[in-house]
């Protein structure tokens, strides 16, 4: 985009107010980015041979268009990424409540019937015992000391 605002800057002398269509989007939104981009080549299309004469390549519309499909395309994929990883969290977190109630429903039946058979109420307790994801820890730094001490042989 830089160097197709460059090039319409440079044809301001033939085509005065050209460059005026060819402004850097105010934001790096991706609403911007795309809005701006398909504006520009709305543009730039009816002065493709004013373009040409200023040695843009024969083909700059259509890698314009081709980046901004990609573009769009990428961005269809980052969002359906997130909406599949929100709905998966939202899954996970239901399912984590319909096995804490069963493992609360079944802990005194357990309790209850295995009084008397130390084992298997040891085998329960394993098993109903949930592991939590660990809180994620910042690295240490070199010369925090939180490194090994050093043996003193180099």
């Amino acid at each position: 985009m830089k160097r197709l605002r460059e090039t319409a800057v440079s044809c301001e002398p033939q085509q005065p107010g050209i460059s005026l269509n060819f402004n850097l989007p105010a934001s790096k939104s991706t609403e911007s980015i795309m809005e701006g981009a398909r504006a520009w080549l709305a543009a730039a299309t009816p002065f493709k041979p004013l373009f040409l004469s200023r040695e843009m390549p024969e083909n700059f519309l259509e890698v314009l268009a081709d980046t901004i499909q990609s573009y769009q395309e990428a961005v269809n994929d980052l969002n359906i990424h997130d909406v599949n990883a929100s709905a998966a969290k939202t899954m996970f977190a239901s399912i984590s409540k319909q096995v804490m109630a069963v493992r609360r429903e079944l802990d005194p039946i357990v309790r209850n019937k295995c009084m008397d058979d130390p084992e298997t109420l040891a085998l329960w307790e394993a098993a109903r015992h949930f592991e939590r994801s660990a809180k994620k820890s910042t690295p240490a730094e070199p010369g925090n000391g939180n490194q090994p001490p050093s043996d003193g042989q180099n």
